[in-house]
């Protein structure tokens, strides 16, 4: 039996398996739980990492296909509006993965949104707690996933949450949240 952890999973394996020319007796979803991070007490360093409300959250590693990218861009467009300083800042939680050294260069060198981004990593669960009830809503914007666990956490916490169209986000908000496409920086 093969396990997979989304319809949209199943999908892809099922097609897999066809290409190659396999057979599979069977297939099974089994969907993720969302086990809520500790809320617990914060130590004095992790509050002083925490000072800027509202914030909008993205958990997730910082890595090209979660397409971090599109945030910069969305923000690197509105910098030159008049109210651009009025829009909040957006924490990015998560370590930081393969091929991104561009992008963080690109936030780190573009004065005019750099204050705009707080990268987080090694949070505990009680940061990550308070950082998902903190948030103003939250951001999941991945080219493609076979579930999404921040946006499931996200909508567990009771927050708004802007994501992704494909893959199997739409699936792991139960149709809660806004889906948009990954590419369209208008939307």
């Amino acid at each position: 039996m093969i396990l997979c952890n989304s319809v949209c999973t199943q999908s892809d394996v099922m097609r897999f398996i066809e290409d190659q020319g396999l057979f599979a007796r069977r297939i099974t979803v089994v969907p993720l739980g969302c086990n809520l991070p500790e809320a617990g007490k914060l130590s004095d360093n992790e509050v002083k990492r925490v000072d800027d409300f509202p914030f909008i959250l993205f958990v997730s590693t910082i890595e090209r296909r979660k397409n971090h990218r599109i945030l910069y861009e969305i923000y690197a467009e509105m910098a030159s509006h008049v109210d651009f300083e009025k829009l909040p800042k957006i924490y990015m939680v998560g370590a930081t993965g393969w091929r991104v050294k561009d992008l963080l260069d690109d936030i780190e060198l573009n004065e005019r949104v750099t204050h705009k981004f707080v990268l987080l990593n090694n949070v505990s669960d009680a940061m990550l707690a308070a950082l998902y009830r903190d948030a103003l809503f939250c951001v999941y914007p991945s080219f493609y996933e076979g579930w999404g666990l921040p946006v499931s956490e996200a909508l567990a916490f009771g927050k708004a949450v802007i994501a992704s169209n494909a893959g199997a986000l739409p699936e792991a908000s139960g149709g809660c949240a806004l889906h948009l496409s990954p590419y369209d920086t208008r939307a």
